[in-house]
């Protein structure tokens, strides 16, 4: 799924599959993992999107912003990281042979994580000989980040000049897919789809594994120069030290 469709994959399953169902024994359970290393970044810009749990709960997610022009408290970043650039793809099935080595501690927190979960990810079904086998396919990320920065290239933005970090001005939107593991020694910090936000600095400080795709959204309102034209940088370091970066098109920020 491309960042021009809805970013978080778990809200769909949220909205499809919000109760768990006692499994059926005859049915099997599995899992399908896609391990990558980040040798790609791609950075998108959001739009802001509150969607209700079926508990009633609010979760505020983004989609890939359309338009170029967004009011003040509507917009946010989109980050996807990837081993390779899908756009170049010849054809897009190949997407799944491109693969890293697995790191079988990483996928058992994973597993686990999952069956603790309040909602069911998304689920793949094939039925062979009357018997049915459902199964989840799980993204992630086998490279740690060690250093990583946002900021404005040509615009001050929150009192910062451009090429400032506002790391500070942001945080790392709820909703993580597949979940937060920091590392060196692989352990779960937050949860597949917990709705609780945290600040860069915190997520830098768990050596996290990268990000599958991430949302920043703004900490505070843009209170002055509006409409404001802006194009925002992010540059992640790999733990292997690859340094990536991109940058977003023009943003018209409006009252």
């Amino acid at each position: 799924m491309t960042m021009k469709n809805y970013f978080f994959l778990l809200i769909i399953a949220i909205l499809t599959f919000s109760c768990k169902e006692k499994e059926d024994p005859n049915e099997r359970f599995d899992y399908k993992f896609y391990p990558r290393k980040v040798s790609f970044l791609k950075v998108d810009l959001g739009k802001q999107d509150k969607t209700q749990y079926p508990d009633g709960r609010y979760f505020t997610g983004y989609f890939s912003l359309e338009k170029d022009t967004v009011s003040n408290n509507e917009w946010g970043i989109l980050i996807d990281t990837d081993n390779c650039n899908q756009d170049t793809l010849l054809y897009g099935a190949l997407y799944y042979t491109i693969l890293d080595p697995p790191v079988p501690e990483v996928e058992k927190l994973i597993e686990q994580d999952y069956k603790q979960a309040s909602f069911t990810p998304i689920v793949g079904y094939t039925k062979i000989n009357g018997k049915s086998s459902q199964w989840i396919g799980v993204e992630y990320r086998t490279s740690p980040i060690r250093n990583f920065k946002v900021y404005s290239l040509n615009t001050p933005l929150f009192g910062k000049s451009a090429g400032e970090s506002l790391n500070d001005f942001f945080t790392i939107q709820g909703g993580f897919y597949p979940g937060i593991i920091s590392t060196p020694g692989y352990n779960l910090a937050y949860g597949y789809g917990s709705a609780e936000s945290i600040s860069i600095k915190e997520w830098l400080n768990l050596h996290p594994l990268a990000p599958v795709k991430m949302a920043l959204a703004p900490k505070t309102s843009i209170t002055a120069g509006l409409p404001l034209n802006v194009q925002i940088v992010v540059e992640m370091e790999t733990g292997e030290g690859l340094v990536l970066r991109d940058t977003t098109r023009m943003l018209t920020i409006t009252e």
